[in-house]
């Protein structure tokens, strides 16, 4: 399983939202549009490779991953957590 977090300042949010539903617009798409790489069809390739590739030619923008290999084998018991306070904790690590 992987946990990822996209992120960029706070001063960065405006432009980079309407860079990207400028993307949208651009191939015929709603501004409200959502992206889910889960369903990616054949006739929005071009658009996920827009996306793509704006990710990485825009310096503002950052990502960050965390990687669980097997989740069966977690102790929560170990660290007095439940399932949940699990997944807590691993958000907080992607913030940091």
């Amino acid at each position: 399983m992987v946990l990822g977090a996209i992120w960029c300042p706070l001063c960065k949010t405006k432009d980079i939202s309407n860079n990207l539903k400028k993307i949208k617009i651009k191939h015929g798409l709603s501004k409200d549009f959502e992206l889910k790489w889960f369903k990616v069809s054949p006739a929005k390739v071009s658009y996920y490779l827009d996306v793509i590739n704006y990710f990485f030619n825009e310096p503002d923008l950052h990502f960050r991953a965390l990687v669980i290999c097997d989740k069966k084998k977690l102790r929560h018991e170990s660290f007095m957590q439940d399932h949940n306070t699990w997944y807590y904790k691993m958000f907080f690590h992607l913030a940091i």
